[in-house]
This record gives C-alpha cells, structure tokens and sequence, in this order.
C-alpha cells in the first residue's frame, strides 16, 4: 500500500495530491499534519492558510499551467504556501536559497515566473522585479476543510 493510498483510504488513481490532502484534512482536521520543533500545523490548520493563500492566488490569476515560484526558508509554513499554490490549480516552482543568487534569478526567468509566494530572506534574495506575496501566516482563520475544494488542475496539468 503506498503513503497515499492511506492518507486517503480510497482509490487514488486520477487524484490530484491536493485531493488526497483535503481527504485526509477532511477524515481527522485535528490530526498533525505538518511538525517542525515546536512548530505544529493540523490539517485544519494547513488547508485553512493554504486555501486563504489560493484564492489571493486566483484572483492575481494563477490557475492550471501557471507557474508560482516559492522561495522561502525551510518552515512548515511553505507546506502551506506549496498546498496553495496546487490549491490555486497552479504548479509551483522551488526556488533554493542555498543557489547563487543570479542561479535563481536565472530560474525566475526561464521559467517564466513573475508571482513569488516568499518570506524576508526569499524577497531579499531575488529583489526587485517580481511581484511577491507573503508566505502564509498563522493567523488565517479556521476553514472548515470540507468548504475547501481543489482548483481546477487535473493530474496531466503542471
């Protein structure tokens, strides 16, 4: 049995990753999805900041085929930035703080990029040129992640 298959406890064929972490945010929203030190996220706290993060994504018009890159230090917070971006129905693209500055500027570029889910350390590092949207915080309020529905992507979709 693989790690989706139990995170959703059905048939995973044809389901988007964000799918499958709804199901389970669905089956047990006070579960530990997302733990760091002492930094813990529930799945209720995951998909609330991440479906906040995706409709800011939409309305500035990230959808299936849109690339969103993501620069930020390693905290539980870019699971969240990451679930929204896939919320949002956009693929995301990884931008490492730990690559030579001009090497990520480079990545923004060929990839076509000019929305960035990133913290202090992400917007310092690219600087000017790119529009930015802070990483997810967590003062979102709670969503119920049965009112949370996927974007528009399919498994095919970037």
């Amino acid at each position: 049995m693989t790690v989706a298959s139990r995170v959703a406890g059905t048939d995973t064929t044809g389901r988007t990753v964000p799918e499958l972490i709804l199901a389970r945010a669905r089956l047990t929203p006070g579960a530990v999805a997302v733990r760091q030190w002492s930094t813990v996220l529930t799945y209720r706290d995951l998909v609330s900041s991440a479906d906040a993060l995706a409709g800011t994504l939409r309305a500035l018009g990230a959808g299936p085929e849109a690339r969103v890159g993501l620069c930020a230090r390693r905290v539980p917070a870019v699971v969240a930035a990451l679930l929204g971006v896939w919320l949002a129905g956009a693929g995301y693209v990884p931008i490492d703080l730990g690559h030579p500055r001009r090497r990520c500027r480079d990545i923004v570029s060929d990839a076509g990029i000019d929305l960035v889910v990133a913290d202090a350390a992400g917007r310092d590092w690219l600087g000017a040129g790119v529009r930015y949207l802070d990483l997810p915080g967590p003062s979102v309020p709670p969503t119920d992640p049965a009112a949370v529905h996927p974007g528009p992507a399919r498994p095919g979709n970037l």
